[in-house]
């Protein structure tokens, strides 16, 4: 293993006051500098899944690598897989993955002109000056690199276990299921989501809160529970691993997670409050994180939940969904 040296251009906000003045000035300033990025051969990260699209896909077939026991995916742009050529030449640029994936607002990202502290400073001559430390400065995009891996001149970023996602088709009368091959991992780490190949990260959330998330290794058996239920089934995506695919969560706390957030984004505060207190305190930070809530807090959530609306409401039971996992989840 070997590390690639990437240019890149990070803005970060100053405030100041300027001499003989008193109001104080906030201003967005970039500095450039270089972050490491870890550059392995193909042997390093072995594939452990395929994964094709169906017989109306459009995006290309990829690989989803293993490396220090993670997973990692290709970066998306568009229809196709980003070379790392292209992703060091936007490193810079404002509408570049690597910026994008900071999660700053657009008008950081691109203001302009781009300005450099140091010689703005000297111009002006300011009396007080408050911002970030360079340190503190590049400790978010040092952060998207250790989350990013050149491989086979493809760029790949970490993300979850590859599972199956529901998306809904078709009508009341006629449901349809199309299942793709998405990351399990949670959606808005590093908002990295939306440049993994798959479902749309609305579509993975909808599917999760609808319990319609399938392993890998038991997809055969959960097609047919599906078409014995009436539903019409195509694959809009399939995996084929090359190895036992080992995630630190199941497809049950996947949807539990995700239905637990939905519910406290969506519950005014009154029916939050009475989930209790000490329950009250736990899960509004939780669901504010992106690592994933606890099975144990995803549990006594649902519980609570449920005690204080109409089950079926809270589990989300239509034509589109199923809760048996849910229920299994919960015991």
């Amino acid at each position: 293993m070997k590390h690639t040296l990437v240019k890149a251009s990070v803005p970060f906000l100053i405030e100041f006051v300027r001499r003989r003045c008193r109001k104080a000035e906030c201003g967005i300033f970039w500095e450039d500098g270089t972050v490491a990025i870890r550059t392995v051969a193909a042997q390093q990260a072995p594939a452990v899944c395929r994964v094709r699209p169906g017989k109306n896909g459009v995006t290309p077939e990829f690989s989803v690598r293993s490396f220090e026991g993670r997973f990692w995916w290709p970066l998306s742009d568009g229809p196709r897989h980003m070379p790392v050529k292209e992703y060091v030449a936007s490193a810079t640029k404002s509408e570049g993955p690597f910026l994008s994936m900071m999660n700053l607002s657009p008008a950081t990202v691109y203001s302009k002109p781009r300005r450099e502290a140091k010689r703005f400073f000297e111009q002006i001559f300011a009396r007080q000056v408050d911002g970030p430390s360079s340190e503190e400065r590049w400790r978010l995009p040092q952060r998207i690199a250790d989350r990013t891996l050149f491989c086979d001149d493809l760029v790949y970023i970490e993300a979850g276990c590859p599972v199956y996602f529901g998306v809904p088709r078709g009508t009341r009368e006629t449901p349809m299921l199309s299942l793709e091959v998405g990351s399990a991992g949670p959606e808005h780490i590093h908002v990295v989501s939306r440049y993994l190949p798959g479902p749309r990260p609305n579509q993975r959330r909808d599917a999760a809160c609808r319990s319609l998330v399938y392993g890998v290794e038991s997809i055969d058996d959960e097609v047919d529970k599906l078409r014995r239920s009436g539903f019409q089934v195509t694959f809009g995506s399939s995996a084929e691993a090359n190895a036992e695919l080992r995630s630190n969560r199941d497809a049950s706390e996947i949807c539990a997670d995700a239905l637990v957030r939905r519910a406290v984004t969506v519950m005014d505060p009154h029916s939050f409050q009475e989930l209790g207190p000490q329950l009250y305190k736990k899960l509004k930070p939780a669901t504010l994180l992106s690592r994933r809530i606890s099975p144990a807090l995803c549990r006594d959530a649902i519980y609570a939940m449920i005690a204080i609306c109409n089950e079926e409401d809270f589990l989300g039971v239509s034509d589109w969904s199923s809760n048996g996992r849910l229920k299994l989840f919960c015991g």
